[in-house]
């Protein structure tokens, strides 16, 4: 520590000169410093702390449901005059496509405007089209079973029900249960009366739940595909949040590629439930900045969108080299049709720059007083260490080999789609 008695000594704290410190107790002075140091550490973290409750989800990792309403951001437009809501001249139009008809009704004119009754040269010049959902007809079969007396031991010998009937419910009832249940996330009882009042079917909720297992093991073979090609995928996109089963707390883990979305659940956050979601994969990770990704010993990008948000938040720092390093990096906006403005897309060269930019300018901006524990630090690259570590994800510094026992998967579904 550089002695305050210095004379040389330009960034004097207190407001008395040198020649009175030099009087001052040994003891009134280790004292003085002690207190100096802890106002410096109250003060930084006050400001941690007053950031951090300025933080919204445009400056964090926040979702935007967690902003207050009374402080949501209103768009704002460049133009003169604001536009009427509805299509743009120059859009194209989104017309109503002729469907093949079930039936066809002619409609001839019966009089002219003259009063005349007699016309001729009739022809068609345009159709109107009446789109109707028919009445839902249940098909209700009933297969009723007989039994026969056997003359040669006495016994009476029963029909069985064919397997593929023995559920009692048809494969297209039971998909449009699991659509309405899965896909469009609907609750059992929210289930039962759509099926109660559109298509007259009175069902228990133990049913509902029965054929819903039915279907997710139906399509059990489905999700081992998608995740077979999450995970040879060369770059992933990788997340989590909440999700809770049967009020239980538990963990929603997605692993999205270029060409599918592979979803899993697991009962925590952690370490064993990213290896579980990845099993052997090895490709380049694309995240936030959780710690369990930052340890990722392949390559390992950055997720753009945090990157802006954490130049935001330091943006609105009190400290003005902080302000100025969070405000250069942040996209611009163009001013397109109709005066909005549309973020420019930057691309990953971009933002390893920005993240090494803001490295630099953080350290000279804190003057070697905040440690890697006071400041963001993002990592772009993770380099693989050559000693004591193994597999695709290593164990902090223990050197164990990343070896896990994968628990049971409880699947709930995945999506694919070719890419275009």
């Amino acid at each position: 520590m550089e002695s305050l008695s210095d004379p040389t000594n330009t960034l004097w704290p207190f407001p008395f000169t040198p020649q009175d410190w030099a009087q001052t107790p040994l003891a009134v002075q280790a004292y003085v410093r002690a207190l100096r140091d802890e106002v410096k550490q109250l003060h930084d973290g006050v400001e941690t702390l007053e950031a951090r409750l300025q933080q919204n989800s445009t400056t964090s990792s926040r979702p935007p449901s967690s902003d207050s309403p009374y402080k949501k951001p209103r768009r704002r437009t460049t133009a003169a005059t604001p536009h009427k809501a509805g299509g743009k001249p120059g859009h194209p139009g989104h017309r109503q496509v002729l469907l093949p008809p079930t039936t066809v009704h002619e409609v001839r004119p019966e009089r002219c405007a003259c009063g005349n009754t007699t016309l001729t040269l009739g022809r068609p010049y345009h159709t109107h089209q009446v789109i109707e959902l028919p009445a839902i007809a249940m098909e209700v079969t009933h297969w009723v079973l007989h039994q026969g007396w056997c003359v040669d031991c006495g016994c009476w010998t029963k029909a069985q029900v064919p397997a593929e009937h023995a559920t009692g419910y048809g494969p297209r009832f039971s998909a449009l249960m699991g659509e309405l249940a899965g896909t469009y996330g609907n609750g059992r009882r929210i289930v039962q009366t759509f099926l109660c009042l559109r298509v007259q079917v009175p069902i228990s909720l133990g049913a509902i739940q029965k054929v819903l297992d039915r279907v997710t093991r139906a399509i059990d073979p489905y999700y081992a595909v998608i995740a077979r090609q999450a995970r040879q995928a060369a770059v992933n996109y990788i997340d989590e949040t909440p999700w809770y089963c049967l009020n239980t707390l538990e963990w929603l883990w997605v692993m999205a590629s270029e060409r599918v979305a592979f979803y899993m659940i697991h009962p925590r956050r952690s370490k064993e439930a990213f290896a579980a979601l990845i099993d052997d994969w090895e490709g380049i990770l694309v995240s936030d900045g959780y710690g369990v990704y930052q340890r990722w010993v392949e390559a390992r990008q950055t997720c753009v969108a945090h990157l802006i948000r954490t130049a935001r938040s330091l943006a609105e720092r009190p400290h003005p080299d902080m302000a100025a390093c969070g405000a250069w990096p942040q996209p611009r906006r163009r001013v397109g049709s109709g005066g909005r403005g549309m973020p420019d897309c930057v691309s990953s060269s971009i933002s390893i720059m920005i993240v090494r930019t803001m490295r630099a300018s953080w350290c000279a901006a804190c003057s070697g007083r905040w440690t890697r524990s006071g400041c963001f630090w993002p990592t772009t690259v993770s380099s693989r260490p050559t000693t004591g570590r193994s597999g695709p994800y290593a164990l902090g510094s223990s050197g164990a080999s990343a070896r896990w026992e994968r628990p049971v998967r409880r699947a709930i579904g995945g999506w694919s789609a070719s890419c275009p």
